[in-house]
């Protein structure tokens, strides 16, 4: 009977009747309940960070009392097809102080760190009851009862590097539509990159228009976003046979069935702009500027792991 009750749960959730729960998943998976893959989130995250980027740079056109320069950016914007290497040239259009900004953004190293946790459990509870209804002697009665709890946990960590530029001038986003936000599954939609890509680019405006050394201009930018879906349901069906003899036989049989899901997906992101505004040494410079990207991430993880759990990290 707990056999009977476990399958035909499962098959009720597969079938869709509590598609939330994925049923029974032996590996959880992001796609089990959610629109994207792994892959395909990662893909939506890029591309939402290149559609902050090309805004940044209509914003530099814009910026630029020329009459042309401003048509470039009605072009950028009403053409998100179009790749932006048709549009290197035009970099001459603008203020020398932007054309500094953009070549000193180009290199500007991007971090982006990944956290996929899904934890699923299913409880199957039955129980049957055995009996003599017709009895007059006595009312004899025999339960039987048994669970099954089962609790699988997937947690995927992985890391993505690449430049401002390698990301503006690639095409792996042109003309890809973004998908809205999504209220029950954030990291599947959009995620407000523009607010923070925005930030970042105010946050350092001061130190894009000089070429010197100053330590108080900000050179690195850190921002981790954290999201929790919780879903969780239960059917609770029961059987109960109208007795038509006095024999010892089943009377009665229930089950009570729950699925509970948690995902917490986090994305730490990081930029950094290198020590100076040299645009020859920000090149020069990129290896180590992605091995810095990699090391902060790292660190951002141990130091969020550590107040999670309550313990000292110390940071190298």
């Amino acid at each position: 009977m707990r056999i009977f009750f476990q399958r035909r749960f499962c098959a009720i959730v597969c079938a869709g009747s509590l598609s939330f729960a994925s049923g029974c998943a032996i590996h959880p998976l992001p796609e089990d309940v959610a629109p994207l893959k792994t892959v395909e989130i990662v893909d939506h995250i890029r591309c939402e960070m290149y559609d902050a980027l090309r805004h940044q740079i209509v914003l530099i056109f814009d910026y630029t009392d020329n009459a042309e320069a401003h048509q470039i950016a009605r072009d950028i914007e009403a053409h998100p097809g179009r790749s932006l290497k048709e549009f290197e040239g035009k970099i001459k259009l603008l203020k020398p102080v932007y054309q500094h900004r953009i070549n000193a953004y180009a290199s500007t190293t991007i971090g982006y760190g990944f956290r996929f946790n899904i934890t699923e459990q299913n409880v199957a509870k039955a129980d049957v009851f055995f009996g003599l209804p017709w009895n007059p002697l006595s009312n004899f009665v025999v339960k039987a009862n048994s669970t099954l709890d089962k609790t699988r946990t997937n947690t995927r960590r992985f890391f993505k590097v690449e430049t401002f530029k390698d990301l503006l001038l690639s095409s792996d986003c042109l003309g890809q539509p973004l998908n809205e936000a999504n209220i029950v599954y954030p990291i599947t939609g959009s995620i407000g990159l523009r607010n923070v890509v925005d930030d970042f680019f105010k946050l350092t405006t001061r130190g894009a228009k000089t070429v010197q050394d100053d330590s108080k201009d900000v050179r690195n930018f850190s921002e981790q976003l954290t999201f929790t879906t919780a879903i969780s349901g239960s059917i609770n069906p029961r059987v109960q046979l109208s007795p038509v003899t006095d024999a010892f036989k089943l009377a009665e049989a229930g089950a009570d069935l729950t699925a509970s899901r948690t995902d917490i997906h986090e994305l730490t992101l990081t930029f950094d702009l290198g020590t100076g505004f040299d645009p020859h040494a920000l090149v020069a410079g990129a290896p180590a500027r992605s091995d810095a990207v990699i090391r902060e991430l790292s660190t951002l993880r141990l130091l969020d792991a550590a107040e999670r759990g309550g313990a000292a990290v110390v940071v190298p």
